[in-house]
């Protein structure tokens, strides 16, 4: 992970517990997290990070070897912001946190602009919960379909994959609708307020729904 020092400001932890005690004096943008440690691993690490309210809101990108499982695909896809699966080149662990970065300026807009507009901290929490897991999804989705095309046509394996990608491509058309009909909703309320949207920069805030 040299090559992120270029970029970025680096903190390395060597543990799940190491990186639970930098957490309590740095707050990071992004943290890239490996499934495979021990005692604790990434998934047991992750929960930890977002049990605790002050790190809770931080992105977590899981990277790791070890193929994600159906059952890790099923019970952890909603607490993270993206997978990257080793071996991979530095340009796509950047890429990953340019986007993520880029999620979060986006959602920073948003989310000042309906604070102005005087919407509820429940819809902002709401739509900010709603987007991240479309992302997450996406980027699962595509995970999985690489490991099912990799797979035997008649193992096991593969009848569990198309089964998990089939729910996470219906939850995606749920998402992209639920955020589609928020959007539009929160957009009905700035324009009754146009004051108030206006000196909040109101005119950028639809296009935060159709990542």
């Amino acid at each position: 992970m040299s090559f992120l020092k270029k970029k970025y400001r680096t903190l390395a932890a060597y543990s799940g517990a190491e990186c639970l005690t930098v957490l309590t004096r740095e707050t990071p943008s992004v943290i890239i997290l490996d499934i495979i440690m021990e005692p604790m691993d990434g998934w047991e690490t992750l929960a930890r990070i977002k049990e605790n309210p002050k790190t809770r809101n931080i992105p977590v990108l899981m990277f790791s070897a070890q193929k994600i499982s159906v059952e890790e695909a099923a019970e952890h896809g909603i607490l993270i912001d993206d997978f990257i699966q080793k071996p991979v080149f530095p340009k796509k662990i950047l890429e990953a946190i340019e986007k993520v970065l880029a999620r979060r300026d986006t959602n920073l807009k948003v989310v000042k602009t309906w604070e102005a507009a005087g919407i509820s901290q429940e819809k902002i929490d709401e739509y900010l919960t709603l987007v991240t897991s479309l992302e997450v999804d996406l980027s699962l989705c595509q995970n999985m379909k690489m490991q099912c095309d990799l797979s035997h046509p008649e193992d096991t394996d593969q009848i569990q994959f198309r089964a998990v990608i089939a729910a996470i491509e219906d939850r995606i058309r749920q998402e992209r609708g639920m955020i589609e009909s928020l959007v539009l909703a929160m957009n009905d309320i700035l324009l009754t307020k146009p004051e108030r949207g206006k000196s909040a920069g109101a005119g950028s805030s639809p296009v935060a729904g159709e990542s």
